[in-house]
């Protein structure tokens, strides 16, 4: 089982971070050519979509059965720790190539205190592992493709 959690691990952070650098071009785009005057982040949620289906149509390949809803919520638990991994390297790469301003950062981290950052930190664990379980289990609902012969 853990040479398959790793590679799940491993496939699960780079179709996130492939959609997620896809959704930062995009956006970039939309903004720099008018369309739209701000973006926010519910774009998050297809991120979380696209690659917890896809984790659980691996699960599916590997198992040959739909996960368990016990199932899912520890491997969402997993693929959260991933997902929040990702977004910590990612929030410092735009911090260092100059696309978040490092006092914006220092002034929001100031204001707030260590419970509530706690709060926040915890809040968007949750709202990271719900729905990768679920869609984890969808995933795992898939049908295999059928080789052709």
């Amino acid at each position: 089982m853990p040479g398959f959690i790793n590679a799940l691990c491993i496939r699960y952070f780079f179709v996130a971070l492939a959609m997620t650098v896809a959704l930062v071009i995009i956006t970039f785009l939309l903004v720099h050519y008018g369309v739209v005057d701000d973006i926010g982040a519910s774009g998050n949620v297809g991120i979380l979509a696209g690659s917890g289906i896809w984790a659980g149509t691996y699960f599916r390949k590997e198992h040959g059965r739909v996960a368990s809803w016990g199932e899912s919520w520890q491997f969402a638990g997993i693929l959260t720790v991933v997902q929040a991994l990702l977004t910590v390297l990612l929030f410092g790469v735009f911090t260092a190539v100059g696309g978040i301003p490092l006092s914006s950062i220092v002034g929001f981290f100031t204001e707030m205190t260590v419970l509530s950052l706690l709060a926040v930190a915890a809040l968007g664990l949750a709202i990271c592992w719900i729905p990768t379980a679920l869609f984890f289990r969808m995933g795992s609902k898939q049908a295999p493709k059928q080789k052709k012969a």
